[in-house]
């Protein structure tokens, strides 16, 4: 287990313990049944890019370049415009500053952004530090959960989750907001991040290619990082069997099962201690109201423990942005143009695109964008695009590309069809009446 744990906590720190919450704090409880469907729907998505991932070694950005080389290139900016807003640092400062009793929020995020840029470069193996602190956070999220759903919870707000009604969007929660959460059910576009941490993992074809280390304290392989495909006979295709299997369990049982329960749980906390109707001017104080109830209820040392909680959810989840951005732009740079360079190895690409992209996110928050929920509902809305359009090109790429007895089939394609069509019509809804409201 990893790669999913890794792409679960990048779920967490949005979606689970941001938005969802505070839909619920707007609608109720009973509009949970969409975070389900999103995370069924994403489900689908993530298997394919595995199935490509674990049957080439290759991403499956990679993967669209040989369907069309254009491909690359249009998804590098498809993921940049989602990941450039900086909400997840910006989230991660608030959640300190509400810790110390205030500071600079400005500083605060900017901070967070360069020491998370610093701690990717000095690690010798990237995915194995981000793993790491991964693990750390699902466990203190764990604990954290089974407390609160003992002692801070009301049975009133669990009754809703099994009552589902349709979401009003005249109010607080709008249609970007709902959309975002959807997409925010789950990792959104960081799925296709999974490409590149199972590579690192060494889960079957993945072990042949070189993983991503620091140039400072790491020591590169030199070798290609363009995937095989393995040799159709009856041995290999039970080991394929073998990691196909390991990879759905380790989706379905982390992804998944963690993911919507821990949806569930931080919005009924929500519920429960803040009730429906707060007016919270789209900003993060429904989190600084939530600790102080949590705090009368349960005492301050638990009110602080959640607030360290979101704090360490959105730093972490910061880190994985960049870490993921910096590993998009290496792969498709060095596929693209810097295939047959010796000096600039993907590890290089990596680490001049990881802090390349934290000086924009640094030049973002000084232009004054630095408002947590705002930023994380703009990259939101356009995850789902992503998810979108990578849905379908999954679908195209494990047909075409791969061998008759693994390729993509059956419930699997029209489920993986659905999602494209699920995030693509709620997405491009978002769209056109943001175009009317500005022509209008």
């Amino acid at each position: 287990m990893g790669p999913s744990v890794v792409l679960l906590a990048l779920a967490i720190g949005s979606g689970e313990y941001v938005i969802w919450p505070f839909i619920g704090t707007q609608l109720g409880t009973g509009v949970l049944w969409l975070a389900a469907v999103a995370l069924i729907s994403q489900y689908f998505v993530v298997m394919e890019i595995e199935r490509y991932t674990l049957a080439t070694g290759e991403t499956a950005i990679t993967g669209f370049t040989r369907l069309w080389r254009g491909f690359g290139p249009i998804f590098l900016v498809l993921i940049l415009l989602p990941y450039i807003w900086p909400g997840w640092a910006a989230g991660a400062a608030t959640m300190f500053g509400y810790l110390i009793g205030g500071g600079d929020q400005q500083l605060l995020t900017l901070a967070v952004l360069i020491v998370g840029a610093a701690a990717l470069t000095l690690s010798p193996v990237v995915y194995r530090m981000v793993e790491r602190m991964q693990f750390v956070l699902m466990g203190a999220v764990v604990v954290f959960l089974a407390i609160a759903v003992v002692f801070a919870t009301e049975a009133e707000a669990w009754a809703g989750v099994i009552q589902p009604t349709m979401p009003d969007t005249s109010g607080a929660v709008t249609m970007a907001v709902l959309v975002g959460a959807i997409a925010f059910a789950g990792p959104g576009a960081g799925n296709l991040a999974q490409s590149h941490w199972i590579r690192d993992k060494g889960m079957a074809m993945g072990h042949y290619i070189p993983r991503v280390v620091s140039p400072i304290t790491g020591q590169e392989v030199s070798a290609p990082t363009t995937g095989y495909l393995f040799p159709q006979d009856e041995a290999n295709l039970s080991r394929w069997r073998r990691w196909w299997r390991l990879a759905n369990l380790e989706q379905l049982s982390t992804n998944i099962l963690i993911g919507f329960l821990s949806i569930v749980v931080f919005t009924v906390l929500a519920v429960s201690t803040l009730g429906i109707g707060g007016d919270y001017a789209g900003d993060l104080s429904f989190i600084s109201e939530e600790a102080d109830a949590l705090t009368s209820i349960l005492g301050s040392g638990f009110g602080t423990f959640f607030l360290i909680a979101g704090c360490a959810a959105l730093f972490s989840t910061s880190i994985t942005q960049v870490d993921f951005v910096g590993r998009l732009v290496s792969d498709v740079t060095k596929i693209n143009l810097l295939i047959k360079s010796n000096f600039w190895s993907e590890s290089k690409l990596y680490f001049a695109a990881v802090w390349i992209f934290t000086v924009v996110c640094v030049g973002i928050v000084l232009a004054g964008l630095r408002q947590p929920l705002v930023l994380l509902i703009i990259s939101s809305v356009f995850q789902a695009i992503v998810l979108a359009s990578s849905s379908i090109m999954l679908a195209v790429l494990n047909r075409r590309a791969l061998p008759d007895a693994i390729k993509i089939r059956g419930i699997r394609l029209w489920a993986v069809i659905w999602a494209g069509l699920f995030f693509g019509v709620s997405s491009g809804y978002v769209a056109v009446n943001q175009i009317a409201n500005l022509l209008g």
